[in-house]
């Protein structure tokens, strides 16, 4: 296979290919041999159909689909060897495929342009200097030991407290009128103080969302909590 490459601009490229006449014939008469095999000619077993009848009524088709499995099998090789790496989709200019001839063909590709980067170091550059307090630091290691804990269920009997994660069946009411849809049942509640509240006064648990109406929800017998790992 000869490739040569010209030169159309600073980012394209055009790639000539020229495959020997030798293979050409091979790929042909491996495309009759299959399409003899499965052709239907009356008068004819499969198989057993002439070349000459075979090229007569469908040599055209074979020479063009040959030419484009040539193009399939050997386009990225061609690349290859003339050291293009293509940054878009060939855009492919062909000759017929003729029986005994060599097959050529051509493909128009983009390329990335050579640029050079001149007294890149003489550019000004100025280091930003971060300072990191020791309240920054524990915040992070807080979350990540908020991250790192699990839920343990509490078999005592305490009240609710802040931070605490509650299963909580409950149903909401319009005056008496009972809502349907506002019904949940083992509903994941995490207990956080209303910003409303002074801390003093606030309830020992509280959604951390209001449903529409009036709640009614019974307290739980044993709380699940989060247990986290100790602080170093």
């Amino acid at each position: 296979m000869k490739v040569s490459v010209e030169q159309l601009s600073q980012v394209r490229r055009k790639v000539h290919v020229e495959i020997p006449r030798e293979t050409v014939t091979r790929e042909l008469d491996k495309a009759y041999r299959q399409l003899s095999r499965t052709v239907r000619i009356k008068g004819f077993r499969p198989g057993k159909v002439p070349l000459a009848i075979l090229k007569r009524q469908y040599g055209s088709e074979v020479q063009n689909e040959t030419g484009l499995q040539l193009i399939k099998d050997t386009v990225t090789e061609a690349l290859k060897q003339g050291e293009i790496e293509a940054a878009s989709d060939p855009r492919l200019d062909r000759e017929p495929l003729l029986e005994g001839e060599p097959f050529r063909y051509s493909v128009v590709v983009e390329v990335k342009p050579d640029i050079t980067v001149k007294d890149y170091g003489k550019i000004p550059v100025r280091r930003k200097q971060v300072q990191v307090t020791d309240g920054e630091v524990d915040v992070q290691l807080e979350l990540r030991r908020q991250a790192g804990g699990f839920l343990r269920t509490l078999g005592e009997g305490r009240p609710i407290r802040q931070g605490d994660h509650v299963l909580v069946d409950f149903k909401s009411f319009a005056g008496t009128r009972p809502v349907p849809v506002a019904k949940r049942k083992a509903t994941s509640w995490r207990s956080e103080p209303s910003a409303s509240t002074p801390s003093s006064k606030r309830s020992s648990w509280a959604p951390s969302r209001a449903s529409n109406g009036t709640s009614k929800s019974p307290s739980p017998p044993t709380t699940p909590t989060r247990i986290l790992p100790a602080r170093r």
